[in-house]
């Protein structure tokens, strides 16, 4: 009986540790990328006043989120940041034919990449952490992981609308905006809900908020054609040709493949059939191709408490 209370307490600990460090893991990890990159490449010698403020900003701001990580975080995302530094540099030369020696700037690009490309980009499609540019104007980026992650969350309200502007139509609004009615939390604040989010009657209503939300989504994308399929796969996995070229890094893996050549991307192109599938009562929905590859897990959730932040979150599937 003391052991599982051990454990459970070690389980609160970690969720707890989670929760207060994962931005400034995440910031201390892409910003220790970038400065890795910016030293193993030619942009090391760029001295030009307006570039090196930049490089200044990214160290200090990484340096700060850094201190602030416990003493095992902090050699975590080191070694992830080496290790997916030297692996896209790599892929640069042998991907993208891009010699490191041309390399002349290295960006931070977690806000976006509007400023670089000249026009607004969607975030969903264009998700470089950071950015690298030649002296001849080229560039490329990539979508910086420590580990395997998630590849994106989406509200309900924007998933509802690109899904319309594809084809798919779902409402997932409806469902959740339903289920805050029988809850009683209809046109409730944010404080009044968090206040009762873990009221047992309100976490259940949100389960069942959650098992309908994933039950909605499989039967419209089931009953849907295969380009509408397409579409909606090539959104919420990332997988619609970007602004800028990318690549995915894995640190743990230190695997860095340019986005399209990713197994999920080949698969949305080729396959002749999609599937999505949910057991009962569960919030996850799983979608695979006509092969019966497992492409992507696709969970309905709020991320603050029942009924709060509710998101449509993927992740990339085992592949098998």
């Amino acid at each position: 009986m003391i052991q599982k209370f051990k454990r459970f307490f070690s389980l609160v600990e970690e969720a707890e540790e989670k929760k207060n460090h994962n931005e400034d893991f995440g910031v201390a990890y892409e910003t220790a990328t970038a400065m890795h990159t910016h030293n193993m490449t030619g942009a090391r010698k760029n001295n030009d006043p307006e570039y090196l403020k930049k490089i200044a900003e990214i160290q200090k701001k990484g340096q700060e989120a850094h201190n602030r990580l416990p003493q095992h975080l902090q050699q975590r995302a080191m070694e992830a940041a080496k290790n997916s530094a030297e692996t896209y540099i790599q892929s640069l030369q042998n991907n993208h034919k891009i010699n490191p020696d041309d390399v002349h700037e290295v960006h931070h690009t977690s806000k976006g990449i509007d400023d670089h490309v000249g026009e607004k980009t969607d975030r969903i499609q264009n998700p470089h952490d950071i950015l690298v540019k030649t002296k001849g104007g080229k560039m490329h980026g990539a979508s910086l992981k420590a580990t395997q992650g998630t590849l994106s969350n989406n509200g309900i309200g924007t998933v509802d609308q690109m899904s319309k502007e594809h084809g798919l139509n779902t409402d997932f609004g409806g469902i959740w905006k339903s289920h805050m009615k029988k809850a009683g939390l209809e046109g409730k604040s944010k404080a009044d809900i968090k206040a009762v989010r873990d009221d047992p009657k309100i976490k259940e209503i949100n389960n069942q908020a959650k098992a309908a939300a994933a039950q909605h989504h499989v039967e419209k994308f089931n009953s849907a054609d295969l380009e509408t399929q397409r579409k909606h796969l090539k959104y919420i996995m990332k997988s619609e040709k970007p602004a800028v070229p990318y690549d995915y890094v894995n640190g743990e893996k230190k695997k860095s493949i340019p986005s399209h050549q990713l197994p999920h991307a080949v698969s949305i192109e080729k396959g002749t059939k999609f599937t999505a599938k949910a057991e009962k009562g569960s919030n996850l929905v799983k979608l695979y191709d006509h092969e019966g590859k497992h492409l992507a897990t696709v969970e309905h959730r709020p991320t603050h408490g029942a009924f709060a932040g509710i998101q449509v979150n993927t992740k990339i599937g085992s592949g098998k």
